[in-house]
Parts: C-alpha cells; sequence; structure tokens
C-alpha cells in the first residue's frame, strides 16, 4: 500500500484528486465490496475529502492534499 500512495504522488509532497480517487479506488476498497451499496470514490468525494482534512486552504482549493494530513487521519 505504501509505496503505491508514494508513487502515486510522483515525488511531489501532495495528492492531487485525481490520484487520490486512484488510490482509494484501487489500493483502499476491498473489491469483493457491492457496488451499489458501496460506489467507488468520485472526484467529487475526494474533494469533499480534501475539503474536510487539508488544512491548507489554498492546496484545498487547488484539489490537492498533503501527505501529513492523510497519513493522520487514518
Amino acid at each position: 500500500m505504501g509505496i503505491s500512495f508514494l508513487s502515486g504522488a510522483k515525488k511531489k509532497p501532495y495528492l492531487t484528486v485525481d490520484q487520490l480517487v486512484e488510490f482509494l479506488n484501487n489500493e483502499q476498497r476491498d473489491p469483493r465490496l457491492n457496488e451499489i451499496l458501496f460506489p467507488y470514490c468520485t472526484s467529487e468525494k475526494a474533494q469533499a475529502i480534501i475539503d474536510k482534512y487539508e488544512p491548507n486552504r489554498d492546496f484545498a482549493k487547488k484539489g490537492k492534499i498533503t501527505f501529513t494530513k492523510l497519513i493522520a487521519t487514518n
């Protein structure tokens, strides 16, 4: 999990909305879950997560979440 997460960022200290969606859907979501009851993460849901947890408002407005905050919320 950690390797995919870090490689998704392409050596930048943050993830974009698209990278966060990919990470949540491919690394965090259990593929055995029913897609109707437990839908995949969307860009809108990822942006809501960023808005809620990213303390840097400028980053959040640009659709970015820093590693330190993302890791600390787990």
